[in-house]
């Protein structure tokens, strides 16, 4: 692999450029999977925590596996964001500076992309914290939530190509399916919380747990209140939807479920 990685073209071509970058997106992710392969292997405290106690349910396993499963999809899928941002062509009496000013959409919408995901993930590290053991339906809940983590790159690049130079459908076209992706993320993320709030058995302590898990499912369906009014306003007024996205991002960077999490004070 290490002869393959050369310097990026100059002017070679879309071809070329698009190799380079597909070939470092698949080293960076094949080194993600190898760190997260290592830490599915057991450890004498995941051993003895899975296999002691007659309250242990069948089919249930520590939380390591879910983690570094999921902490490898979302540095992947943060990692594909920036293979949108394309290299400009200038030429030899090209202006780069101009052409590095118009990729502003492609920025923009990797910006907002990746705190998106960002800030998934400490929520999602909030919620996992919380268990002491997870059962199959959240294995399977969880599943559909990286898998939507998985797709947000599309929609990112989709809306950076025609947030400026597409027509006003084309724009409300791109700003309409980023808004559907942000919908079924709060969707699965909210399903993820009415599981743990069900979940008293596997939750390290429940009654201190209750208080936080409520509050996280009251703060997703608003969210998914304001991605639907997004929705709505990418047929009408895109730039409008587009600042309700921002506007959501903000309220998940701000918000707090506690200072410290129950699983990890006790």
């Amino acid at each position: 692999m290490g002869t393959v990685q050369s310097a990026p073209p100059g002017r070679g071509g879309l071809d070329a450029r698009f190799l380079y970058f597909t070939v470092r997106a698949r080293t960076h992710a094949l080194a993600i999977l190898e760190v997260t392969a290592r830490s599915f292997l057991p450890t004498p405290e995941s051993r003895l925590m899975t296999n002691s106690g007659p309250t242990r349910s069948l089919g249930a396993v520590s939380t390591t596996r879910i983690e570094a499963f999921s902490d490898g999809v979302f540095a992947i899928a943060t990692t594909l964001l920036v293979l949108e941002i394309t290299v400009p062509q200038v030429g030899e009496n090209g202006n780069l500076f101009q052409s590095l000013f118009d990729l502003w959409p492609s920025y923009l919408s990797y910006l907002v992309s990746f705190l998106t995901i960002g800030v998934m993930w400490v929520n999602h590290h909030f919620l996992i914290g919380l268990y002491q053991r997870v059962d199959r339906s959240l294995l399977f809940l969880n599943l559909g939530l990286l898998a939507v983590v998985a797709f947000i790159p599309f929609p990112t690049a989709v809306l950076a190509e025609y947030l400026v130079e597409g027509t006003q459908s084309q724009l409300s076209a791109a700003t309409l399916l980023y808004g559907v992706v942000m919908i079924v993320l709060t969707a699965m993320f909210t399903l993820l919380w009415l599981h743990t709030r069900n979940a008293v058995d596997s939750v390290r302590d429940a009654d201190a747990s209750a208080e936080a898990i409520n509050k996280a499912i009251r703060f997703c369906f608003i969210t998914l209140g304001l991605y639907a009014g997004a929705i709505v306003l990418a047929l009408v007024v895109p730039v409008a939807a587009l600042a309700v996205f921002v506007l959501v991002l903000l309220q998940f960077a701000f918000w707090r479920l506690s200072r410290q999490s129950p699983a990890r004070s006790m």
